[in-house]
């Protein structure tokens, strides 16, 4: 007996399964990752760039960990650029003096603007001798006021002394003694001497600190230095400006490691400028580099001194970003940028981002900020920056997209190579 099995349900069955496995292969399609690769918005003048010539530098790196690590924070919020400060300012109504025991005995000059400053006095460490030696304090009964001519007395100039172990229960414990002059003061030189015999080849700061005063000494540097490069400043005074003809001006660069370099300052126009093409580069990438500017000038027959001072961090240009990001897609939302970099040599580097959507007003609005660091040699050199699609959904944010505050960091160096506000839309 043979049995007849229809065609008809077999094949409706084959048919139903060959669909279902079509329209799974189709969804899996469109799960699957896509990138393209977008060129970068032109630098604005607001940026900060790498320099135009990799340097490798000889300085041991501060970071040399080879873990790749990477964060993704949420924002929320209309996108507000915070571009980085591209100059380092500060203003002075102050100046410091480095004398030795012997110039305190034998006495000082300072000129004076005003009434009511403050003289501070601090012994300063010797390290001359590998085993740290401290001056010792001066008391402030000890020193001596009075006009440089001589005809003021010591009373009438000074309000009020403050001794050490006062300045340190405030905390300034560096066993310093301070004295509050009398608001009478009228402008001019003044001497100071210390009656105390002292050690003469002692170390000693003496700080004058004319508060309010109208001439304040204003300095500004950029906030970062790339090796081999002009230390360009700007440098004026309140109520002179142009500086005039100083009695003294010079300069010195202070580095982390207590190097000092003696520079030379000359006028250039209204301005001023640094006669050294090029400061030398630190020791350590450890902390900030300082400019240190000394001034002494007439103004309307008053002699003003200042001291002011910026600090700044000196690097080598060891990477750049190349012009291109690789975007990953991923349901038809941007799942992660990949950035490739022109390395000087192996190091570790850090790249950091903010993705930005468009909500119904057509407002920029910040969805998230990622950053991520890894260790990169000439072979692998390369960062992505993953982003949260999660993230990206929820925000209920539409494209345009744009990818803001990229920056570029050199670990190692602890150094911000670049910065580009606007990177991609």
């Amino acid at each position: 007996m043979k049995m007849h099995i229809s065609k008809t349900p077999l094949l409706a069955a084959i048919l139903l399964s060959l669909t279902g496995c079509q329209d799974d292969a189709k969804v899996e399609q469109t799960q699957q990752p896509k990138s393209l690769t977008l060129a970068m918005v032109p630098p604005q003048a607001s940026d900060i760039k790498a320099g135009e010539e990799l340097d490798t530098g000889q300085l041991p790196p501060l970071n040399t960990s080879r873990e790749d690590v990477s964060f993704v924070r949420a924002l929320s919020g209309e996108y507000q650029a915070q571009l980085p400060d591209k100059t380092a300012s500060a203003s002075s109504d102050e100046y410091w003096l480095m004398v030795t025991g012997a110039e305190l005995n034998q006495g000082l000059e300072l000129p004076l603007t005003q009434g009511s400053s403050v003289i501070r006095l601090a012994p300063r460490w010797d390290k001359s001798s590998g085993a740290p030696t401290a001056p010792k304090s001066i008391a402030p009964d000890a020193v001596q006021l009075s006009s440089a001519a001589g005809k003021t007395e010591n009373k009438r100039l000074i309000r009020r002394a403050v001794d050490s172990e006062s300045l340190a229960s405030a905390g300034m414990d560096d066993d310093s003694s301070a004295l509050l002059l009398s608001s009478d003061i009228k402008p001019g030189l003044y001497r100071l001497q210390v009656a105390a015999a002292l050690t003469a080849t002692d170390n000693y700061l003496v700080n004058v600190k004319e508060k309010g005063s109208a001439y304040r000494l204003k300095l500004s540097t950029p906030s970062s230095l790339e090796a081999n490069t002009h230390l360009e400043l700007e440098l004026a005074l309140e109520n002179d400006k142009t500086l005039g003809s100083p009695r003294l001006a010079s300069a010195r660069l202070q580095q982390a490691s207590g190097k000092q370099t003696p520079l030379q300052l000359s006028q250039s126009g209204n301005g001023w400028r640094l006669q050294s093409e090029q400061l030398p580069m630190p020791s350590s990438n450890a902390g900030f580099s300082e400019l240190v500017v000394d001034i002494e000038t007439q103004v309307d027959n008053t002699l003003v001194r200042r001291t002011v001072k910026t600090a700044f961090k000196q690097f080598y240009p060891s990477a750049r970003l190349a012009p291109e990001i690789k975007v990953g897609w991923q349901n038809g939302l941007p799942s992660a940028l990949n950035f490739t970099l022109e390395l000087a040599q192996s190091g570790r580097f850090g790249v950091s981002a903010i993705l930005t959507g468009t909500d119904a007003q057509g407002r920029e609005i910040a969805i998230l900020q990622s950053e991520t660091a890894a260790w990169l040699t000439q072979e692998q050199n390369s960062l992505q920056l993953p982003l949260n699609l999660e993230l990206i959904q929820n925000s209920g944010l539409k494209p345009p997209y744009g990818v803001r505050a990229v920056e570029l960091k050199d670990m190692g160096q602890m150094a911000r190579l670049s910065y580009r506000d606007k990177a991609l839309s």
